[in-house]
């Protein structure tokens, strides 16, 4: 693996460990000053906590990349592999903050296509749009 590549897998895991905690701290409370308060350092400070999907556990990774100083990572759940996507931005070199937390559309599953056709339920976006940015 090149130098690059190994960088890009760091601040990968970097991220699904932050957002993991973030899912874990959720489950711990449903106050949003609390929420706000504990995940100051994961989270742009304009982003809605009441996005956060509290029962959501990361599953399998689907796929990721990292342009200029965004991630995305689109993964499944644990616990049906149902699809949602994280944005990050990164602030400084190894510290990223979640942007945008959103969920795959329950017809095409962020597909944006349904039977050929683009999906009449999300209407082609594939996922709900909770951004910040």
């Amino acid at each position: 693996m090149n130098e690059l590549a190994q960088v890009n897998r760091n601040d990968l895991e970097l991220c699904l460990c932050a957002l993991s905690e973030v899912l874990g701290v959720c489950r711990e409370t449903a106050d949003k000053g609390e929420l706000v308060r504990r995940l100051a350092d994961y989270l742009v400070p304009e982003f809605d906590v009441g996005v956060l999907e509290p029962d959501v556990r990361v599953g399998d990774v689907k796929a990721w990349v990292i342009v200029g100083d965004i991630l995305l990572i689109w993964f499944g759940t644990a616990e049906n592999d149902y699809p949602f996507r994280a944005t990050f931005s990164r602030i400084e070199q190894g510290q990223w903050r979640i942007v945008a937390f959103e969920f795959g559309c329950p017809a095409c599953f962020g597909e944006t296509v349904l039977d050929g056709n683009v999906c009449p339920i999300c209407t082609g976006i594939g996922f709900q749009n909770t951004a910040c940015v």
